[in-house]
């Protein structure tokens, strides 16, 4: 039986870089909406550097859009993701400039695609009123994360981070708590002061 082949949509890469023409000035939420449902399978040209440090210290895989982009050294997020950002932690950089890009991607945003079929997922708990949580009527449930909440390559790369900035056995859990109407999903790590020399 032969494998489905997952390929770029050059529809797709036409309307990203027609909105990209578009002026940052003028971007609202609907040019948002329209850029994020083509982008994940819009074509991008090869890039070097592939992959750049972000000003938050953390690696980007660099996608550049191109009129006339070579069809045989093609890059697009839906197979990137599978193939190497979210085992190596990479999140994703369109057409990076010196101060600004055009978007800048997490790993979190290209797990959330991966996970939710979508970059940003709204509404996924409601917050808890700014209430006392011991009152009688708060539930609240301890679990383990499920690998499809947490995927285990995942958990590794937050291992890995927690051990580089001085957790030495880093733990997670996590926590429901439900009071009411209102609910609340979170990942707890145990973080302590005692794992750092300084504040």
């Amino acid at each position: 039986m032969e494998s489905k082949k997952i390929s770029c949509d050059p529809a797709n890469t036409e309307r990203i870089i027609e909105l990209l023409k578009t002026l940052k000035e003028n971007r609202d939420e609907k040019w948002d909406e329209e850029f994020l449902k083509h982008i994940a399978s819009a074509c991008f040209s090869e890039s070097l550097p592939q992959i750049i440090i972000g000003s938050d210290s953390f690696p980007y895989f660099v996608l550049n859009t191109n009129e006339h982009y070579n069809p045989f050294e093609l890059y697009f997020i839906n197979k990137l993701k599978d193939t190497f950002l979210l085992e190596n932690g990479v999140g994703v950089i369109i057409n990076p400039l010196k101060n600004n890009s055009e978007w800048t991607f997490t790993y979190g945003d290209i797990l959330n695609l991966h996970l939710n079929k979508e970059f940003i997922t709204k509404n996924i708990t409601s917050d808890l009123p700014d209430q006392n949580l011991n009152q009688i009527d708060t539930n609240i449930q301890y679990s383990h994360p499920s690998k499809n909440y947490l995927p285990i390559y995942t958990r590794n790369l937050l291992k890995k981070y927690l051990n580089k900035i001085g957790v030495k056995n880093p733990k997670v859990m996590l926590i429901n708590i439900i009071k009411g109407n209102f609910t609340s999903q979170e990942l707890v790590f145990n973080i302590s002061i005692n794992d750092f020399s300084t504040e």
